[in-house]
């Protein structure tokens, strides 16, 4: 398995130019980057300091909907996805620290800059050794897809982990009230491919309509719903996940203004 670590290839890419954008996440399967990453193997003496790479589950997690077409191992393979994926990829990038599970306060971020303008952030939190990082990364994805995915927000330096200080705003429209449901699309012993669906409901009052009425309306139905390819490879270490998306967090808003009634 080749290091995780990549660099930026001066001129390619200008990760700040995405600003970490919502509409930058959209449709990430179609991102060609062959060309602009390169990577690299990296020496890194820093070992392990945690017991357990696994993403610790909260109880909503271990209760969470997940596809009755997959196996109780596959089933509990999509619920760590499903954390890692809302650490990485969510609102804030330094949901990373996992900042939950520590019994310590993070101090002040010692930072540096690489040749785009960006500025990163030396993680202290869980998995601030870079070997540990990668660890859990590869235990629910693909090495491909992490790449693609991850436009440079997480980097090895010096054996750490390190990200870019970004932060977005979060879904719009989609309504926690009612749990994401899932379509099978094909099934055989090396690829499963599904769509993970999403209800969305228009969160502010309407015009005329109290914040209880509200609450009523979107507690009791959903008006719009969102389905979103996701698919599991067979790989020499198990099933991973090549292609990911949470219903909230990649809600297409955009798309679903015109739908929502307002």
């Amino acid at each position: 398995m080749k290091n995780l670590s990549v660099v930026l290839i001066a001129g390619v890419i200008c990760f700040a130019s995405c600003s970490f954008d919502a509409n930058c996440e959209k449709n990430n399967e179609n991102i060609d980057v062959s060309n602009s990453i390169e990577e690299h193997m990296v020496t890194d003496n820093t070992s392990s300091t945690i017991d357990n790479i696994d993403p610790p589950l909260s109880n909503d997690e271990l209760l969470m909907a997940v596809p009755d077409f997959l196996s109780a191992d596959q089933q509990m393979l999509y619920r760590k996805a499903s954390n890692v994926y809302s650490h990485l990829f969510g609102c804030s990038t330094d949901s990373v620290e996992y900042r939950e599970t520590l019994d310590y306060n993070i101090g002040e971020y010692e930072h540096f800059g690489n040749e785009t303008g960006g500025v990163y952030c030396i993680s202290q939190g869980r998995y601030c050794n870079w070997n540990d990082f990668e660890k859990l990364v590869l235990s629910v994805f693909t090495e491909d897809f992490f790449i693609t995915k991850n436009r440079m927000r997480f980097i090895e330096h010096e054996g750490k982990l390190a990200f870019v200080d970004a932060a977005r705003g979060g879904a719009e429209f989609y309504n926690h009230n009612f749990e994401d449901d899932f379509e099978l699309i094909s099934k055989s012993d090396d690829e499963i491919i599904f769509y993970v669906i999403g209800h969305y409901s228009q969160m502010r009052p309407l015009k005329g309509e109290s914040f209880e009425e509200r609450d009523v309306r979107v507690a009791t139905r959903w008006e719009v719903t969102d389905k979103f390819t996701i698919r599991m490879l067979k790989t020499e270490s198990g099933w991973r996940f090549d292609q990911f998306y949470d219903a909230s967090i990649d809600e297409r808003t955009e798309l679903l203004v015109g739908l929502i009634i307002h």
